[in-house]
């Protein structure tokens, strides 16, 4: 493991995560303390065995040892708000990984519980460690709520938490001074405990919460929409970026208690997009894992990290690493995992794992009522996927249930725009809906996720599947130009409802497709060899097919551009803008940009 720390350039860092993963398949040990004689066994309030069993549980539960660690809790829930509290996050942790509401609304019971223990200990006014705890539960209830629908009762819960972190904000300079931020261990004489008449909460365990509650929402409502801002500032929310990575750095360097995993987590997901700086989010995942070698959340999030990244190999082992540490039971009912494997064999085509992945799925958030805001991209991949696998009675029939059950989607409109293709696809694009698998990869935005090979894998399957019509096509209509090497082909009149349209709509596409993913390749020059006459398929296509001709008629721009013909690149581009903005995956304000970018250019050239 010391060599993944040390390694230089980080191609890198999610090669480095999934070392770490790899060196961490012994699950970790843990001594526990004695068990309470009985659930009724009194405590004294600085007891030695309430401060060593919270401890040990917290351990345990943070490197996903959740039965473990509800065992030892379960003695003191229901009379130590510490203990109650710790027994709700426990509960939540299960949650993040099935999705279940069921189980969410049991977690929300519990929180409730936690906090009403909270509010009835002595002094919990006066205690900054009882404020900490009651703003944490404010922050889980908030989330839970969420996943229930209760979105309004979510906000003012979340606002209720932000003035709570904004009040404890100001004892940070104390806990400063009373801490040497250390791990939190019950053991240490010399660590001081800090206005807690339990001794559960040491302060340096009491800073890295508030920090880390500070810092996400901090960083969370500087990311919101520029139409939101105004809103959240009237609401007294704060926006601060800078100030909020600083916050979420400090608690996960220092290693700050529990929420130093969170912070790591939040930072490392920051840094993949937002303000990509991969070293940086693979050293503070790898760091975390040090610390927490079984802890489920972090092996996922290093997954996404190898896969923004283009490692496809090693996040489906970092994936594979997460559900081995959750153990077979909650293993088997990780709904997100699952679904974050069914996708990378989705994208590395191998159907047959994608199906039993996505089905299982599938079939769950169906058959229980499970939190997964986007169920139609579900159905859209195993569609893809039975079209693929010759299964087209399957694949249609669950475009028909996507497309019957479009009025209850309501405003997301990634769905309805999958519901748009579908249809197309279900009642116009019949000769071969094989090509439907690679057009879900690319409105899912993953080719540029994809390495070199498995991309260039991709070009050949796409190839292979278009050959035949082609081939049909030139027998149809051998007038046409269609296939050759001419700039601008002859392309005979087709009419929209016929044989020779149908088969030429699958050519543009797979043509459309093979553009795509030679771009991410870099390969120009052999974009170049059909680019030309694409640029004019794409205008004949019926208006059924509008997506088809925008999105074909801009990465054709796009190539022509980087071949330096500006003139035909915005030929392309203008062609495109003025189309009707009415089709499914508008790409309008992309074609704007990059139109206004060419044109500042084209003087110079």
């Amino acid at each position: 493991f010391g060599s993944s720390i040390t390694a230089g350039c980080f191609h890198g860092q999610g090669r480095q995560v999934a070392a770490m993963a790899s060196s961490s398949s012994a699950p970790a040990t843990t001594s526990r303390p004695p068990k309470a004689k009985s659930a009724t066994e009194p405590l004294k309030p600085n007891s030695q065995m309430l401060v060593e069993v919270y401890h040990r549980a917290m351990e345990l539960m943070w490197n996903y040892d959740l039965d473990g660690a509800r065992e030892l809790l379960a003695p003191w829930r229901s009379s130590s708000c510490w203990h109650a509290g710790a027994y709700a996050e426990c509960a939540a942790l299960r949650v993040v990984l099935t999705g279940r509401r069921c189980e969410a609304a049991s977690t929300l019971e519990l929180v409730r519980n936690a906090e009403a223990l909270c509010e009835g200990c002595p002094g919990s006014e006066n205690s900054i460690a009882h404020q900490v705890f009651l703003a944490e539960l404010w922050l889980l209830r908030s989330g839970l709520q969420i996943m229930l629908g209760a979105r309004l009762r979510a906000i003012y819960n979340l606002r209720q938490c932000w003035c709570a972190y904004r009040r404890l904000e100001h004892h940070l300079t104390s806990l400063e001074k009373s801490t040497s931020f250390g791990s939190v261990d019950p053991t240490k004489k010399n660590q001081q405990h800090f206005q807690d008449c339990s001794g559960v909460f040491l302060a340096d365990d009491v800073r890295g919460r508030i920090v880390f509650g500070l810092g996400f929402f901090y960083l969370a409502t500087s990311l919101l929409p520029a139409g939101l801002c105004a809103i959240v500032r009237l609401a007294g929310f704060i926006m601060h970026r800078n100030q909020g990575k600083a916050y979420l750095s400090e608690c996960a360097e220092r290693d700050l208690g529990p929420r130093a995993v969170l912070a790591a987590i939040l930072l490392a997901v920051y840094h993949l997009d937002t303000e990509p700086d991969v070293t940086r989010a693979g050293m503070l995942l790898v760091g975390s894992l040090c610390r927490q070698p079984e802890n489920v959340l972090l092996h996922w999030a290093g997954s996404l990290l190898a896969w923004r990244n283009s490692c496809i190999t090693q996040a489906v082992e970092m994936t594979d690493k997460a559900l081995l540490c959750c153990g077979p039971e909650l293993g088997s009912e990780a709904v997100y995992l699952r679904y974050e494997l069914g996708m990378f064999r989705f994208v590395a085509m191998d159907w047959a794992d994608a199906r039993l992945h996505l089905g299982y799925v599938y079939d769950a958030i169906r058959t229980e009522r499970i939190f997964f805001p986007y169920k139609t991209i579900v159905a859209s991949q195993i569609a893809a996927v039975s079209f693929s696998l010759g299964h087209d009675a399957e694949g249609e029939a669950l475009c028909r249930e996507c497309t019957a059950a479009s009025d209850l989607i309501g405003t997301l409109r990634l769905e309805n725009d999958f519901v748009e293709v579908l249809q197309v696809f279900l009642e116009r694009r019949v000769v071969s809906r094989q090509l439907l698998a690679f057009e879900v990869m690319y409105l899912l935005r993953q080719f540029s996720k994809v390495p070199a090979q498995m991309l260039m894998d991709i070009q050949e399957e796409i190839r292979q599947v278009a050959q035949p019509h082609v081939t049909k096509l030139k027998r149809l209509r051998p007038d046409s130009q269609i296939g050759g090497t001419a700039a601008a082909p002859k392309i005979p009149s087709v009419r929209p409802e016929s044989e020779e349209m149908a088969l030429l709509v699958e050519y543009v596409g797979a043509q459309v497709m093979q553009c795509v993913v030679l771009f991410y390749l870099g390969e120009v020059d052999q974009a170049m060899g059909f680019v030309p006459e694409l640029s004019h398929l794409c205008a004949c296509l019926p208006p059924w097919c509008t997506y088809l001709r925008v999105h074909g008629l801009y990465w054709c721009g796009r190539m022509l551009a980087l071949s330096e013909n500006s003139t035909e690149a915005l030929r392309c581009l203008r062609q495109a803008s003025k189309v009707s903005r009415k089709y499914p995956f508008n790409i309008g304000h992309k074609i704007s940009k990059v139109v206004e970018s060419l044109e500042k250019d084209l003087p110079r050239q």
